[in-house]
């Protein structure tokens, strides 16, 4: 079997040596830092003595078994190499270098590519330190479950981490996986919006709670998806310039809407009401560190839907005669 360790260690006058088996591509990352030098006598490759070129030749020969001196190790490595997490880190950085390239090179636009490299990072570091290559469909679920269950992120959001995950899978590793095989969540929706301007009326006027009526009128009156009014911040609402400022919208961009100008009273009472401050979040859940959940709102759209007797299919099937 082809021995690959790899020798650093240090030299009489003060260098660091390296000494492994003939790679070309490998030497030309040697050739690559300043001040190298290749002695033939001892056949090994000497740098200047630096705590920048222990560490750049680690992330070199992340892929080989390292056999590293005593002295180095405790000068400047300390519990770093024991533990791995210098390696680890160098090994995730090469993995989203690689999917990096493959993207520029495949004209991926610059927002899904930064995108793709956040998502992969997060899936990469979850794991670690095993090695995507190890991991089963079900250590993959198990992820995406986490994600949407622990999370609480969007239908998209996680859509968007199976895309990131299955280019890694299938265009750098050529590697066939299962994520074919993995049921995507349904996209989000909107609160239904094909109720005619009569029902709305209604909704409203059945539901007597002041925060959860002013969290119906405002997702009907801006348009917000769920996921966005949940994760609304008083900071977010730009009452002088008429704006709601939207954070990771989608396609995690931030974006901008119309804050209605006919809901500025309505808010302003929730916010007395409820002895908001400055910032925070604006609707928050039973602990103020947590903002309300989706299924919460989608809760109370339901109970307010049966308290105003408008039937489920019929009313939200056809269309609104008001958009026509």
């Amino acid at each position: 079997m082809e021995d690959r360790t790899v020798k650093i260690f240090t030299t009489a006058d003060n260098r660091i040596a390296v000494k492994f088996q003939y790679n070309k591509e490998l030497i030309n990352e040697i050739k690559k830092m300043h001040g190298y030098r290749w002695e033939s006598d001892e056949k090994r490759w000497t740098l200047p003595y630096r705590k920048e070129n222990i560490f750049h030749l680690l992330k070199i020969f992340k892929d080989n078994k390292i056999e590293i001196d005593s002295i180095l190790r405790a000068k400047y490595l300390g519990r770093q190499i024991e533990n791995k997490k210098y390696l680890l880190t160098t090994y995730i950085d090469q993995i989203i270098s690689e999917v990096k390239k493959e993207l520029i090179l495949r004209n991926y636009r610059h927002g899904t590519i930064k995108a793709y490299k956040s998502n992969l990072r997060n899936f990469l570091k979850y794991f670690s330190p095993r090695q995507p290559r190890d991991l089963t469909n079900d250590d993959i679920k198990n992820y995406l479950s986490h994600l949407i269950t622990d999370e609480q992120l969007t239908a998209s959001t996680v859509n968007q981490v199976i895309n990131a995950v299955k280019f890694l899978y299938e265009e750098i590793y050529k590697k066939r996986i299962i994520i074919d095989s993995l049921p995507r969540p349904k996209r989000e929706k909107r609160l239904p919006d094909v109720l005619n301007e009569e029902e709305v009326k209604r909704i409203f006027e059945s539901v007597h709670n002041l925060k959860h009526r002013t969290m119906l009128m405002l997702a009907y009156a801006s348009g917000l998806r769920v996921s966005e009014l949940v994760r609304l911040r008083i900071e977010d609402i730009d009452g002088s310039r008429g704006l709601i400022h939207i954070r990771d919208a989608k396609g995690q961009k931030d974006r901008y809407t119309i804050f209605p100008e006919s809901l500025r009273g309505q808010l302003l009472r929730y916010w007395r009401g409820y002895k908001l401050g400055t910032s925070g979040w604006l609707f928050p859940g039973q602990e103020p560190n947590h903002h309300l959940t989706i299924r919460s709102i989608q809760a109370v759209f339901e109970r307010a839907r049966v308290a105003a007797g408008i039937k489920n299919n019929e009313s939200w099937n056809r269309k609104n005669p008001q958009s026509s």
